[in-house]
């Protein structure tokens, strides 16, 4: 199973990168900014990083630049609402880098994380499927 993690001070931008990716079965974790990202990361290896640029305590070019200094040359991408051209420029100097505007949509989302991770969206296995048991019989119509 694929491992990523986003990274991005915003709780609504996290929820929105995970709520798209959730359907390709990845193994999702998050982290509100850099230094907490490169805790993660030095936890276990991630197959993908969605990276937001602008953070409190460490941005994301600083923690890209962290892990790419100590040899991790995991995929990432940049997340960006107000970075200028030089600052995405220089991160993607540094290798294995995409980026993605913000605001954005979930088909790009998942575009992008599987052009990164090189899968092809018809080898994904489909996400886990739920089995619901429920007394009420008006249930099932309620779900679709």
């Amino acid at each position: 199973m694929r491992r990523v993690l986003i990274v991005d001070d915003s709780a609504i931008v996290r929820a929105s990168i995970q709520n798209a990716l959730e359907k390709f079965g990845f193994e999702l974790g998050q982290a509100d900014t850099g230094e907490a990202a490169l805790a993660k990361i030095a936890a276990g290896a991630w197959d993908l990083i969605f990276l937001d640029v602008v953070m409190p305590v460490m941005d994301g070019p600083t923690a890209l630049r962290t892990l790419r200094a100590a040899g991790d040359d995991t995929p990432v991408v940049l997340v960006t609402s107000v970075s200028t051209a030089a600052v995405v420029a220089s991160a993607i100097k540094l290798g294995n880098v995409q980026y993605v505007a913000k605001p954005f949509t979930p088909e790009l989302i998942g575009t992008l994380a599987l052009r990164s991770l090189r899968l092809d969206a018809t080898a994904v296995p489909p996400p886990p499927r739920v089995l619901v048991q429920h007394a009420d019989p008006a249930l099932p119509a309620r779900l679709t």
